[in-house]
């Protein structure tokens, strides 16, 4: 099983902002947690993805939300958001920040 899913045109789209990309969960939102991004890995980070040089990161207790999830990179409007596709994810908030598993 591969930790996270990235196709091809994604994976130029995100090298196009930043060659490093941490992704990690936290408590918020309605439904009490939701992902975030960065660009800077903590030295207790974890590699789930090392591929054309693209290096993704997270910590152990984000790794089990974020193992299996496709990752994408979305225009929308005249801004990018990064977008994290899970099928554990059973319920989400309406604005589609926050979930629960």
């Amino acid at each position: 099983m591969k930790f996270i899913y990235i196709k091809k045109k994604s994976i130029k789209n995100i090298k196009k902002i930043c060659n490093i990309l941490k992704i990690y969960v936290s408590g918020g939102g309605c439904m009490g947690i939701k992902y975030n991004f960065c660009s800077k890995k903590m030295y207790d980070d974890i590699c789930i993805y090392n591929k054309n040089n693209l290096y993704i990161y997270t910590d152990i207790f984000s790794f089990f939300y974020i193992k299996g999830s496709e990752l994408k990179l979305v225009k929308k409007n005249f801004n990018f958001n990064f977008v994290l596709h899970n099928d554990l994810i059973k319920l989400k908030c309406s604005c589609g920040i926050s979930f629960k598993i």
